[in-house]
């Protein structure tokens, strides 16, 4: 086994390495790059590294050699290098002081700079002497403080802040000899005579094949070294014969690809020579483009028994590509495996996509769907040539993707190496600090990944006036609603800033819309929001009186990563537990449909609820926002307007999120001024920012809205009525259940019997009390009225409660 090095160290070391211009790039503990096409990835960008490194901390420092980063450098292997070494000291004389370190396995690397005018080659056991290589242009080694396979780590002997030394000449004209006339042994002539190639040099598709070829022969796995450069000398020396590629160029990189491997001069040589010369007996050309883009793009990946571990380390690294389509980059979030996915999907219908949760969604809506074995074969398959050795000739065979390889990769929980997704969301936004996010793809600062190309303007620093004319543009989106105050306006406001700026805060209250007749707009002004922050209308949850299927619907949606979720046509009273959960926790725990195991999902959608009269009741009571409208006709669905706010909000979207970005960003850039507004419990950083930009830019109060939803709710005014009668029946006497509920029966006490009926009567309209018990602990010490529900510490089997002035 491995002794990994701490985690915290490697990335400390990285950061530090880039700090200083160093170009680096992650390898495996294995020292195999965990990037494609290391030499152009590698980097000193800070936000590459810190990227690489956050989502694989793991992984070990690999460092180019050459002019990229101005050394090379002599490896000294155990056992036979440090004898050569010493041989050659002793012949040309000692080497100067210079950066080096000891190597996990003891040995040692000895830095040198480059020099201008002398190009150092890679090169094994075959300049310096047994047990010396040379690790020079498009070469590389690790660096500490790195793990080794052998369960060292990588350690400096000096510091990193020594200047690598200059070689002295006799070791700079071993590794990097002055040019002078090749001399090549005779070419074997093809056994059927071919005009050399009338027009030397590359063509973009022959150099792509090149190194694709020669990183397979590079990671070729001993036993199959020779056959895998005699099959990759055999496919170039085809495109040599159809121009794509020159012979010269073809020999080089080969040789030196055999070289890195391990082969030695004289074997390489014999087999590239043999395989170009029989390749060129069938010319190739390039082929049409959609098929040439297929080859090129999959990296060969070897099957081994007893390997299953490196191999599915391997996968991951595919599957953590950063040219991949959005369609096949996966994440983990709630502890599951999962991706993108953009409808319609089977249920498609009307321009709605009908789920079996019970959620329709708009056609071309975008979902967060659970990943299974049989789509990471497909990806895999896509991005991967997996092959295993032939047994019964020497060689390589294709596979199709072992399940083995799927089921373990989605089987390492808490192992992932994929991006944390929070959700998606379909335009620009604000971050936490206040910055535009606005880059497409995935965010690592917020967890979240804009999956839009969407374009916005926005002033680097808004004035108030700037941000003022903003509103009165989003304003202009609303002049055929029948507002019944400007506070339910700012309600819509508030709505639209919030399905924006989502990501930037963890809690967002209900936003619910009420009128006294149907075709009052109370759908079309959550379209608009939706539309807005994402594209499309609003996933629609249908009424359902039973609150166990409302629940399962509420989870469905949360689980999809529905960014807004509208409660339609849901008249009369709304209460539900979930929901309450979903305005005020930042994640929310849920057992999926025909799972055992809860799920703990991030909370990032934006719920609306609309019906005719609709109430708040209970706790969700305080977490709700009201707007009201009163079309004052009989018919309001028979009004006619200038224009469709829907389609409007579709054709203008980029201007009306620029004007919402432009309202925030003038709020955040003029320091967040106090409002001096009430405070908003569970809600303060929304109300920080949504609601405090809003009454900045001369909105009304959308939390005034409060007032009537509280004065208004059902079990408000219950308790309220009986904490009143039982305070005029029995003062602040304490009593039992049974006293209450018998004194109730009598019927000189008709109303405090007609309250306690009303919340705890069996099936024959009698009080049951147990029920009533269960109603009285779950409103102690609430306040109504002026009066508080209390239970009292007497000696006795059943409990006593008191109703008291607050």
């Amino acid at each position: 086994m491995c002794a990994t090095p701490s985690t915290p160290a490697i990335n400390a070391a990285a950061l530090k390495y880039a700090t200083r211009g160093l170009k680096i790039f992650p390898c495996g503990v294995d020292k195999t790059p965990r990037v494609k096409d290391w030499p152009n990835a590698a980097t000193s960008d800070l936000a590459k590294v810190r990227w690489w490194w956050t989502n694989d901390p793991t992984s070990s420092i690999g460092c180019p050699t050459g002019q990229v980063n101005g050394v090379f450098v002599v490896d000294v292997d155990l056992p036979d290098g440090p004898a050569s070494l010493a041989a050659l000291e002793a012949k040309h004389g000692p080497l100067p002081v210079t950066v080096e370190q000891i190597t996990g396995s003891g040995g040692r690397h000895l830095f040198f700079r480059c020099v201008e005018g002398r190009e150092v080659k890679n090169s094994v056991k075959t300049v310096l002497g047994k047990g010396l290589d040379v690790r020079g242009e498009r070469g590389y080694v690790i660096i500490a403080p790195s793990g080794h396979p052998s369960g060292g780590t990588y350690r400096w002997v000096l510091t990193e802040e020594t200047e690598p030394a200059v070689p002295p000449a006799w070791l700079l004209d071993l590794v990097a000899p002055l040019p002078k006339a090749p001399v090549k042994p005779p070419k074997t002539p093809p056994k059927t005579p071919l005009p050399l190639p009338t027009s030397l040099g590359t063509t973009p598709y022959g150099r792509k094949a090149l190194e694709y070829e020669v990183e397979d022969v590079v990671t070729a796995p001993e036993g199959c070294r020779n056959s895998t450069l005699n099959t990759a000398a055999f496919k170039l020396g085809a495109l040599v014969a159809g121009k794509e590629l020159d012979q010269d160029e073809v020999e080089e990189a080969l040789l030196e690809a055999a070289l890195s491997a391990g082969l030695s001069e004289q074997e390489a040589l014999g087999t590239i020579l043999s395989g170009i010369n029989a390749g060129m007996l069938e010319p190739r050309t390039a082929p049409a483009p959609a098929v040439s883009e297929k080859l090129i793009s999959r990296e060969k990946i070897l099957v081994q028994d007893g390997n299953l571990p490196a191999v599915v380390d391997r996968c991951e690294q595919l599957l953590m590509r950063e040219d991949l389509a959005p369609e096949h980059r996966i994440f983990q979030r709630g502890g599951v495996v999962v991706r993108i996915a953009t409808l319609p999907s089977p249920g498609f219908r009307d321009g709605v996509v009908y789920s079996e949760d019970g959620i329709g969604r708009p056609e071309g809506a975008v979902v967060i769907s659970p990943v299974d074995r049989v789509f990471v074969q497909d990806i895999l398959g896509r991005l991967g040539h997996f092959q295993k050795i032939d047994g019964r000739k020497v060689g390589l065979k294709n596979v199709d993707v072992p399940k083995s390889i799927a089921e373990t990769l989605l089987a390492r929980k808490g192992l992932w190496p994929y991006p944390s997704l929070r959700g998606v969301i379909l335009c620009p936004t604000v971050r936490a600090n206040g910055s535009l996010l606005e880059a497409e793809g995935y965010d690592p600062a917020s967890g979240f990944y804009l999956a839009s190309s969407m374009k916005v303007t926005v002033p680097e620093t808004p004035t108030k006036e700037q941000a003022v004319e903003a509103l009165e543009y989003l304003n202009g989106l609303l002049v055929n609603f029948s507002f019944v105050s400007k506070v339910d306006q700012a309600v819509i406001l508030a709505l639209i800033l919030t399905g924006i700026v989502r990501p930037a805060v963890e809690n967002v209250p209900l936003f619910t819309i009420t009128a006294p007749v149907r075709g009052s707009g109370k759908s079309t002004l959550v379209d608009i929001a939706a539309v807005l922050a994402t594209g499309r209308r609003a996933a629609v949850v249908a009424a359902v009186r039973d609150q166990e299927e409302l629940r399962k619907r509420l989870e469905s949606s949360m689980l999809a990563g529905d960014s807004m979720v509208s409660l339609d046509n849901l008249n009369g009273t709304l209460n539900s537990d979930l929901l309450c959960q979903a305005t005020t926790q930042a994640s929310v725990k849920i057992r999926p449909l025909g799972v055992s195991q809860q799920q703990e999902v991030p909370n990032t959608a934006v719920f609306a609820a609309n019906g005719n009269n609709l109430t708040i009741a209970g706790d969700l009571s305080r977490r709700t926002l009201q707007c009201k409208l009163d079309p004052n006709c009989e018919r309001p669905e028979e009004r006619e307007f200038e224009f469709d706010p829907v389609a409007l909000a579709t054709a203008r979207r980029e201007e009306y999120v620029s004007a919402v970005l432009t309202i925030l960003r003038g709020y955040v850039v003029a320091g967040r001024p106090s409002m001096g507004l009430s405070r908003f419990g569970s809600f303060e950083p929304w109300s920080d920012l949504v609601r405090c930009a809003l009454v900045w830019t001369g909105a009304a109060d959308p939390c005034e809205s409060r007032k009537e939803i509280i004065s208004d709710d059902p079990e408000l005014a219950t308790l309220e009525a009986i904490l009143s009668a039982w305070h005029d029946t029995f003062s602040d006497v304490p009593m039992t259940v049974q006293e209450v509920a018998a004194l109730a029966a009598l019927e000189d006490v008709p109303v405090l019997a007609e309250c306690i009926t009303a919340v705890a009567s069996d099936k024959r309209g009698k009080i049951n009390n147990q029920t009533f018990g269960f109603w009285l602990k779950r409103n102690v010490g609430r306040i109504a009225g002026g009066l508080r529900l209390q239970k009292c510490n007497l000696p006795g089997a059943s409990a006593h409660w008191k109703v008291e002035e607050a």
